[in-house]
């Protein structure tokens, strides 16, 4: 059990005698994995809870918590593909938005009457 730790067996179905095959699952994982990180606001985020779904869409299979286990990992493997999933992309949204506001600052500079206009119509 210390070398596989995620080792479980499943008795097969009798084909042709009155025995039944024993069928060992025997997954060896690394040592050196990286613990999984949930980010809170990943929860607020749509497209998480559409990977969630995916990854526990599958039906189970054997132990149940190694299919729990399993489930876990395709979970990470599916979030660690997202762009959403990491903190570099709120900091990439938030400085897109402060471009765009120096930009409209720069706009109103330049000619406020017509800068206040468009600003309104961007809310509406």
């Amino acid at each position: 059990m210390e070398y596989f730790p995620c080792s479980y067996y499943k008795v097969m179905n009798s084909t042709c005698s009155d025995h039944c095959p024993i069928l060992l699952q025997s997954y060896n994982t690394s040592r050196n994995s990286h613990k999984f990180l949930y980010k809170n606001y990943w929860a607020k985020n749509a497209r998480y809870w559409d990977t969630l779904t995916i990854a526990f869409a599958q039906h189970s299979q054997g132990n149940p918590i190694v299919d729990l286990y399993h489930k876990l990992q395709r979970l990470k493997y599916l979030i660690k593909t997202k762009t959403w999933a990491s903190s570099n992309s709120i900091a990439s949204s938030l400085s897109d938005l402060q471009d765009q506001e120096n930009t409209c600052l720069m706009k109103q500079d330049i000619d406020p009457p017509k800068c206040n206009i468009k600003c309104q119509s961007q809310k509406d």
